[in-house]
């Protein structure tokens, strides 16, 4: 992982981050509570960002590694993963997606290309 990952995810964590205030502008009328007002209510927990090898992409591995560490990390008392995937990289994007991430918010700087990070979370 590059320093300008660590950097960013520091700023996630900071009480200024607007990922901690997005509860507070969510124009939802739905009555179940958003990923982001559960992460800025309760305790989660970062994930490191997984890399899977060519060979052994597309076979589920990214969705049952996660699976387990949402599983377990609920256990323990955070029921919500947060990460980070880089803007230029689309493919881990879907992935994330469909191993059940949804995009919380976006940092403008740093990854692949400088075109910076997708912030993303599941809950258990």
């Amino acid at each position: 992982c590059t320093r300008t990952f660590f950097d960013m995810m520091k700023t996630i964590v900071d009480a200024n981050s607007n990922l901690t205030k997005c509860a507070n502008t969510s124009s939802s009328t739905s009555t179940t509570p958003s990923l982001c007002s559960i992460i800025a209510n309760s305790s989660w927990v970062l994930g490191a960002q997984v890399c899977v090898a060519k060979g052994f992409r597309r076979k589920g591995i990214l969705r049952r590694l996660y699976d387990a560490q949402v599983e377990q990390m609920a256990i323990l008392g955070f029921p919500v993963v947060v990460t980070a995937v880089d803007k230029a990289n689309v493919p881990s994007l879907r992935a994330h997606e469909k191993a059940g991430f949804e995009v919380l918010e976006t940092f403008p700087t740093g990854g692949r290309d400088n075109t910076g990070w997708y912030i993303i979370g599941r809950q258990n």
